[in-house]
């Protein structure tokens, strides 16, 4: 009784006091439970040390299990070639790829184990895209490093200065910039992509400027305090030893990039207002094969001049108002755009039918792909009943962006073809429609008509199952027809 817990307690609570017996009791059972927990402890610090073993034992044992699976790992017998194209999509593409040189994922695919090493060091066409970007680290030994293994490859090189990122400072090692332009001989591509730096500076560092294998070139200033200073008088010298050169795309906030142009440009990239470039860029850029009017806007009065004649043009985005400026017989590619002046009052007495028309006779173009983004032309029936005929003949790509689903449901109708008709565009292989825009709690006026006509459609101009997308969250139809149509 003397030995339980709960007596203990209530002596202990009540403080009542203990004979000699239960003292005498009491000691013996200390000793007795003192004598159990030394034992015990001993027990447990051998069981302590036994478990470590195990544990080392295991560790051992897991390791030489991991390194046997290892060796005989799928991945480890697949053939060189097929290596190379799994790490060609481990490394992101150059517009996508946010990491500093120094966290670049070539460095860690390196360090996985010997083969795959062996791999990327031999394979120096995994070396050939190269992504500058600011870093407060010092990036001159692991930019010496990667072009060592892209040995002598063409080069693919993007300068990024990213938004909410550190930006290119002035007191940058002169050593990196060295390094960099030590290859410019194996430039053939360059992206300059500024946010607070000016593009001048960048320039500066890259100074002096040679590019003998150069193709492309992307240049851009994403805000006012990057743009690059007004031109002198005779024009930038950026390009001038660019001989290889046929794309340069420059885009700045303020400042016009026709004047940074080489004279040998074949793609070119731009904005104008009222013509002031039209009759330039054509005259000065005799072999010009693409122009890009990113801004393409006129006031009023509109200005006159008669139409501008380029006989090497085959691609053009513009605005329909510039089509009756133009004369294009070697055109292919046409994106009439939707810009901002699309909407003005100034527009309403404008046929865009006829001016369509007139282009196409006056031009004698084949066209082969017509993209219409400016919803108002498609508003004339005239557009379908005129236009489409003349380019029928060599048509095969047609994109549409809708203005209203029962304004265009005509248009898709007579796409259909039958046994006594071939349709209105007998050789199209690629339709795409880009429904109107409308919010999800908008109603859908005329919808149901408009898809079952497009499927009527469709259906007649496929051989196979008939395969449509349709894109909710962007409002967008594609179709793909077959190259060989049933007609």
């Amino acid at each position: 009784m003397v030995n339980s817990d709960s007596y203990l307690l209530q002596l202990h609570r009540k403080g009542l006091t203990l004979t000699d017996d239960y003292a005498a009791q009491l000691k013996s059972t200390i000793q007795e439970l003192e004598s159990e927990v030394n034992l015990l402890e001993r027990q447990t610090s051998v069981f302590e040390a036994i478990c470590r073993n195990f544990q080392r034992t295991l560790a051992v044992s897991k390791r030489a299990l991991a390194l046997r699976r290892a060796v005989l790992a799928p991945i480890h017998r697949l053939p060189h070639e097929l290596l190379v194209v799994v790490f060609q999509h481990c490394i992101p593409p150059d517009y996508d790829n946010r990491a500093p040189l120094g966290d670049d994922v070539r460095w860690t695919l390196l360090r996985v184990c010997r083969s795959w090493k062996c791999v990327l060091e031999g394979t120096p066409t995994l070396w050939t895209n190269l992504v500058i970007s600011p870093d407060f680290r010092p990036l001159t030994q692991p930019l010496k490093l990667y072009l060592s293994l892209s040995a002598e490859h063409p080069l693919w090189v993007t300068i990024v200065e990213r938004d909410s990122e550190l930006a290119f400072e002035d007191n940058w090692s002169s050593t990196f910039w060295k390094v960099l332009t030590s290859t410019m001989h194996r430039w053939q591509r360059l992206r300059i992509h500024c946010v607070s730096t000016p593009v001048d500076d960048i320039v500066q560092y890259l100074m002096p400027l040679h590019f003998p294998a150069l193709e492309e070139v992307y240049i851009e200033a994403a805000t006012i305090e990057a743009d690059p200073d007004e031109p002198p008088a005779e024009g930038r010298s950026w390009l001038k030893d660019a001989p290889c050169l046929k794309r340069a795309i420059l885009s700045f906030v303020e400042e016009q990039p026709a004047a940074w142009y080489p004279s040998c440009l074949t793609h070119m990239s731009a904005e104008q207002q009222d013509g002031d470039m039209l009759k330039s860029a054509f005259s000065s850029f005799p072999d010009l094969q693409e122009l890009f009017l990113q801004r393409d806007e006129y006031s009023v009065p509109r200005p006159r001049f008669g139409p501008i004649r380029h006989d090497a043009l085959t691609c053009l985005h513009a605005s329909g108002i510039t089509l009756q400026y133009l004369t294009l017989p070697s055109l292919k590619f046409l994106t009439i755009d939707d810009y901002e002046d699309s909407e003005s009052e100034e527009n309403n007495d404008i046929s865009w039918a006829d001016i369509l028309a007139a282009f196409i006779r006056r031009s004698d173009c084949s066209l082969t792909d017509l993209r219409i983004v400016n919803r108002f032309i498609l508003q004339e029936r005239r557009m379908y009943t005129e236009v489409l005929p003349l380019i029928a003949p060599t048509l095969v790509m047609l994109d549409l962006a809708l203005p209203e689903y029962s304004e265009t449901e005509e248009i898709i109708r007579s796409l259909a073809r039958t046994e006594s008709s071939p349709g209105s565009l007998p050789y199209l292989k690629r339709l795409e429609v880009l429904p109107p825009y409308e919010n999800e709690h908008q109603h859908h006026d005329g919808i149901d008509s408009f898809v079952g006509t497009l499927t009527v459609t469709l259906i007649s101009l496929r051989d196979l199952t008939l395969e449509m997308t349709l894109s909710l969250s962007n409002c967008a139809w594609l179709a793909w027809i077959p190259s060989s149509p049933k007609v």
